[in-house]
């Protein structure tokens, strides 16, 4: 028997909105409108040039692209963009790869601590801690510079 883990546990990858140019059936529009400072010529060549509102499909996270447009483009325009495009770290802090978020062991070690001892702390939770700040490696200094 597989034990299925709980959906509030299921980690769900990210997805970018639907590629572009979408298919025919994907397309949606929320009216019609005009350019702005355009005369309210009401022209049949007019109206087939007029902008509308065009939104592509919602993906699983309820992203969709959006366009003041005629059409939908013809190329994606995030084709080019990687995920490490979309992070900003400043570059003052790099943080190292072994403490994940951490920029240091002694805040690796607290947030850890914090985190994963439970919510209710106890006794043996305490002293937990006091073996990370008693430890020769914890240099309060790291841990007063940490970005909580």
């Amino acid at each position: 028997m597989v034990a299925l883990t709980p959906k509030r546990y299921r980690d769900i990858a990210p997805e970018p909105p639907a590629a572009l140019p979408p298919a025919q059936s994907q397309i949606t529009s929320e009216g019609s409108r005009a350019e702005q400072g355009a005369p309210p010529d009401r022209s049949p060549t007019h109206l087939s040039q007029a902008k509308k509102l065009l939104k592509s499909v919602c993906n699983v996270f309820g992203l969709f692209r959006q366009y003041h447009a005629t059409h939908f483009p013809a190329h994606d325009p995030d084709e080019n963009i990687s995920p490490d495009d979309l992070i900003e770290i400043s570059s003052n802090v790099r943080p190292n790869p072994d403490y994940h978020l951490y920029p240091n062991e002694s805040s690796f070690l607290l947030g850890e601590w914090y985190w994963n001892d439970g919510d209710k702390k106890s006794q043996s939770s305490f002293q937990h801690l006091l073996k990370i700040v008693r430890h020769p490696d914890f240099h309060p200094g790291d841990v007063a510079g940490t970005n909580w």
